[in-house]
């Protein structure tokens, strides 16, 4: 499948699926079903694809291990701050500009760990991501009911970071 395709894909599903996300909370979904249903639906559409394609399924009980435990700490953490943060933000699309934003972060700290290079089209990325999420974050100065709670800002900057030492961690 071509990237690009592949790349909408993933786009119009993530906004259907955050969508769907703050309207269960506004029925009164907890957080934790929200949570269990962003693992088990990609497991199963994951497994037949890989299955479908003859993946093998063969990986070492260490590294089934370091995977297991990062994911439990960081991708599952990520999730549940998120989740509280989507739930108080005063726009749910606040708490997920910041957290989905860890691009920046891991791209920026693979110039480290990784010597990894950075192109004038990357650093351009990243400058307009960065622009953007200031301009939707900082936008309006009309105070909305519940904007002076920040507490979501902290739940979406700690999913920030669990994901991008996720994505690290996954690289290394």
């Amino acid at each position: 499948m071509n990237w690009i395709i592949a790349s909408l894909l993933v786009f119009a599903s993530s906004v259907f699926l955050y969508v769907l996300i703050r309207k269960a909370q506004l029925i009164g979904m907890k957080n934790e079903v929200n949570n269990l249903s962003q693992y088990i639906v990609p497991v199963f559409i994951y497994f037949f694809i890989a299955v479908a394609s003859g993946a093998s399924f063969r990986i070492s009980s260490l590294t089934v291990a370091i995977v297991m435990i990062i994911a439990a700490a960081l991708s599952y953490l990520g999730n549940v701050f998120i989740l509280e943060g989507i739930k108080i933000a005063p726009n749910p699309g606040y708490s997920l500009v910041i957290g989905k934003s860890y691009v920046v972060f891991t791209t920026l700290a693979a110039l480290v760990l990784f010597h990894a290079s950075l192109s004038p089209k990357n650093a351009s990325a990243i400058a307009i991501i960065v622009i953007f999420s200031a301009i939707i974050s900082i936008g309006k100065k009309k105070v909305e009911q519940g904007a002076t709670n920040v507490s979501w800002l902290v739940y979406s900057l700690a999913a920030f970071f669990c994901w991008g030492i996720f994505a690290l961690m996954l690289k290394y």
